[in-house]
């Protein structure tokens, strides 16, 4: 972030303020934080780049999901 002029260095300063507040928050009890992370990462890249559309990556994540979610949801039982 540049922090050459004056309003840059209040908006850095304000952000390094508020890191202390962030956090990941947890989606569901039967998805880990690292299974939706890597679920994500499959498609997020591939969109960024143009190699897939919105649409297919929403798709392609919400399986992944549902698919994490029901294995998780197995393992409980």
């Amino acid at each position: 972030m540049p922090q050459a002029l004056p309003f840059q260095q209040e908006a850095y300063q304000s952000l390094q303020n508020e890191m202390q507040y962030q956090k990941t928050l947890s989606f569901s009890p039967y998805i880990s934080d690292d299974g939706f992370n890597a679920a994500l990462a499959k498609v997020i890249e591939p969109t960024m780049r143009g190699q897939m559309t919105l649409d297919q990556c929403i798709k392609q994540l919400n399986q992944s999901i549902n698919k994490l979610l029901q294995q998780g949801k197995q393992q409980a039982s």
